[in-house]
C-alpha cells in the first residue's frame, strides 16, 4: 500500500511497456513520452503488453522508488496499454481499482481526467 498525505496524480502510460526497465528506463518514458518531470512526486504506472504486471515509479522526496505487482489472476485494465503512449491522469478511485487489477473497461479514459489535474 502506498500512502500519502497530499494529493498524488497518478498517471498511466497508455502503451504496454518492457517491465525491465527500471529507474532510467522508465524516467525516460516519463520525460520523453509523456513530457512530466519524474521528480514531481506523481506517480506513474505502467503495464506490460499481457496486463499482468504493472510497475509505478515516484520520487518519495529522497529518491526514486519503484514499486512492482503482478496479478496472481485476471489482468490490469484494457486502456492501460491500448493507447498507443498516450496517458491518462487517474482518480483515487481508479488507481485503487487498477491496483487490485479491477476496472477491466474504462470507458472514455483517455479523455477524462481526475479533478485535480482539471485544476493545474
Amino acid at each position: 500500500m502506498i500512502g500519502s498525505t497530499r494529493g498524488v496524480r497518478v498517471f498511466a502510460y497508455g502503451a504496454p511497456v518492457d517491465l525491465r526497465k527500471g529507474y532510467e528506463g522508465l524516467g525516460a518514458l516519463v520525460r520523453n513520452e509523456l513530457g512530466r518531470d519524474v521528480l514531481s512526486g506523481d506517480l506513474f504506472l505502467f503495464v506490460n503488453a499481457r496486463r499482468g504486471r504493472a510497475k509505478v515509479i515516484f520520487f518519495d522526496g529522497t529518491g526514486l522508488c519503484i514499486y512492482m505487482k503482478r496479478l496472481a489472476r485476471g489482468r490490469f485494465a484494457a486502456a492501460l496499454g491500448s493507447r498507443g503512449g498516450r496517458s491518462a491522469c487517474v482518480d483515487d478511485d481508479r488507481a485503487r481499482a487498477i491496483s487490485r487489477g479491477r476496472g477491466a473497461r474504462w470507458q472514455g479514459a483517455a479523455e477524462s481526467t481526475c479533478a485535480r489535474c482539471e485544476r493545474t
